[in-house]
């Protein structure tokens, strides 16, 4: 009895963290905010392309990670290329704001 007892008292905290986990997740929109053309602009200074425009080039939902993804063409030029990133529309949403010019400029 004193081992299934020494379990349980070991297993608590993960248990405890796994709800406490499951509790405090974001809300995740049902439909993403930007349509496939718009082009917007990262306003999170954490994001490495912040301030930066990039194109909804499409949406798509992804089954290796189980969440719908944006597919974005960065504006950015890095080392001479454009970049397509593939980003959870839930992020993009939140720190990303849909500037007036429809496709963006390159």
């Amino acid at each position: 009895m004193k081992t299934l007892a020494a379990f349980i008292f070991t297993l608590a905290p993960v248990l405890a963290t796994t709800a406490l986990a499951s509790d405090t997740e974001p809300e995740k929109p049902a439909e993403p905010k930007f349509e496939i053309g718009d082009c917007v602009v990262n306003t999170n200074p954490n994001h490495s392309w912040y301030s930066k425009e990039a194109e909804v080039f499409d949406i798509y939902q992804s089954s290796r990670y189980e969440a719908q993804m944006y597919i974005l063409y960065l504006r950015t030029k890095f080392m001479d290329t454009h970049t397509y990133g593939f980003y959870d529309t839930w992020v993009i949403d939140k720190n990303a704001v849909k500037v007036g010019t429809k496709p963006c400029k390159d």
